[in-house]
């Protein structure tokens, strides 16, 4: 991937292609709930010009042109948002006692001390947990958000992924934690971690 030489925008591009390749990954629920100023739709037009747009901004500035203003200031507000939450776990699984076909548990998470750019984060307000049973459909299990690193509850019997996002008092939510996952049955649960390497790119023949 082409990068950006200059160090005062290298951060704001690697974190619009980290927004890229959620939404490319079809992970675009927590991407779309965000209060960002261009939500994109990887379908759309505008989705394949702002790759386009981006690439073009990287070509434009290794030759000393500036980079388009929209995007610059589109990626800035992502290199704000806190960094993601870590270390997602589960540390209790249990029968729910007042409905058999369902299972109570409680997930922890150590809590970004970080803004995406690495500067530090002084305005942590909370967090949103999330689950899926299909990487498409997240639902949100919390509408507002926690302030806890933990959180608690009862669930039907399934397999689920879950992810934790972290969102500062300015309303800029982070990047998706790590996915854990959950067998959730009547039988002993167990859990597991998933990991995913972030791979930065871009679509080229902008």
């Amino acid at each position: 991937m082409a990068r950006v030489t200059n160090p005062l925008f290298t951060d704001f591009f690697e974190a619009f292609a980290d927004v890229i390749v959620y939404q490319h990954n079809g992970s675009s629920s927590p991407i779309a709930r965000r209060k960002v100023k261009h939500p994109i739709n990887p379908r759309s037009a505008h989705y394949q010009n702002r790759i386009a747009n981006w690439s073009k901004a990287i070509s434009e500035f290794n030759n000393d042109e500036a980079p388009d203003e929209e995007l610059l200031n589109y990626v800035a507000f992502h290199a704000l948002s806190p960094d993601r939450p870590t270390n997602l776990r589960t540390t209790a699984l249990f029968e729910d006692p007042q409905n058999a076909t369902k299972q109570r548990f409680t997930i922890k998470w150590d809590a970004p001390t970080t803004k995406y750019n690495g500067h530090p984060l002084d305005n942590l307000y909370g967090y949103f947990v999330e689950c899926s049973q299909n990487f498409i459909t997240w639902i949100r299990l919390t509408t507002d958000p926690i302030t806890e690193t933990e959180y608690t509850d009862s669930i039907d019997h399934g397999d689920f992924y879950f992810i934790v996002l972290a969102i500062d008092t300015e309303g800029n939510v982070s990047s998706p934690s790590e996915q854990m996952f959950l067998e959730l049955t009547s039988e002993p649960a167990y859990y597991d971690m998933c990991h995913y390497d972030l791979v930065y790119y871009a679509q080229s023949g902008a």
